[in-house]
């Protein structure tokens, strides 16, 4: 399953960290769902969980078309279907 979010997320863990709230939103996420996998660098899967720290870049997002909101559980989280 997909991971959009508007927060970077760090993809080697070898380097130091430089985006902790993009990596505690990742990995809250991915606890949250687990066994389910999260991939936050593959966007053309099928699914993709939206976490974002800004309601109105979800919206946007989600105003852009290329997704349909599958479920909302809250206003910065969604799941999200790609058309």
């Amino acid at each position: 399953m997909g991971y959009l979010s508007d927060e970077a997320v760090d993809a080697d863990p070898s380097l130091p960290r430089r985006f902790d709230n993009g990596d505690m939103m990742y990995a809250q996420a991915q606890y949250a769902l687990a066994p389910v996998i999260l991939a936050h660098a593959d966007r053309d899967l099928p699914l993709a969980v939206a976490n974002f720290a800004d309601v109105t870049k979800l919206e946007a997002l989600i105003a852009a078309g290329r997704y349909e909101v599958v479920a909302r559980p809250a206003p910065t989280i969604a799941l999200l279907r790609r058309r």
